[in-house]
């Protein structure tokens, strides 16, 4: 009897050793996820991922978690090489995140206030012959006087399509300029001298579909003040 008194703490402690090391063991998330709070979501071009303190959450079936470093080699799709809008995600175990939009801007636009609220919605369509952007002006917190952007494209043989670059203002804005300034990329600027808070205000196009075009580095103006546009997708 004395053996087994003094046995019995050992074997219920290696009972339950063993017993949390098969709960670790069983552990297997069905889902993963990123914390939005947890992301340094504006960088200026070429700067490097910031991953201080950035968990990744596990999620198994029966709604149990576990947070784990996030490391570089999770994330897919950050990207600093160029301006714009961009998402980001994580892969682990065969599972898929949820997306993080991030913002690249320029160095010299750190400098201008940026603008929150005011959100330019931007749609590109390509046809047989021709590509179109239309640019959508929506929520504003600031009286829009003029906005500029650069059009880009990859494909060298950009200027080809120069000549049929065409713009129409479908708002107050009625003053349309554009200028090429490297092999692949144009600046364009719409201004007029009323404010305009809302609407569907300008659109363009050119014939060509073979091109990769983006636009890139967004700015408004309320007539004293540059912004930069972080809303813009």
């Amino acid at each position: 009897m004395k053996k087994t008194s003094f046995f019995l703490p050992i074997i219920l402690l290696m009972g339950l050793l063993l017993l949390g090391s098969c709960e670790k063991e069983e552990f297997k998330p069905e889902s993963i996820h990123l914390q939005h709070a947890d992301f340094s979501v504006n960088y200026t071009v070429d700067q490097e991922l910031t991953l201080d303190g950035v968990k990744l959450r596990l999620v198994n079936g029966k709604g149990q978690y576990r947070d784990i470093p996030c490391t570089t080699d999770m994330i897919v799709g950050f990207d600093t090489s160029t301006t714009g809008q961009k998402k980001l995600h994580a892969v682990y175990a065969g599972l898929t995140s949820n997306e993080i939009s991030y913002l690249v801007y320029n160095k010299e636009d750190a400098s201008r206030p940026i603008v929150t609220k005011t959100r330019i919605d931007i749609q590109k369509t390509v046809s047989e012959d021709k590509t179109i952007f239309e640019l959508n002006l929506r929520s504003c917190d600031i009286a829009v006087r003029a906005f500029s952007f650069r059009i880009t494209g990859i494909d060298a043989s950009f200027d080809d399509g120069l000549s049929e670059v065409t713009g129409t203002v479908l708002g107050k804005m009625t003053d349309y300029y554009w200028k090429k300034t490297t092999n692949d990329g144009i600046n364009v600027l719409i201004s007029g001298n009323e404010p305009q808070s809302t609407g569907a205000f300008f659109s363009f196009e050119w014939t060509g579909t073979n091109r990769s075009i983006r636009i890139e580095d967004i700015v408004v103006s309320d007539g004293e003040n540059d912004y930069f546009l972080p809303a813009a997708k």
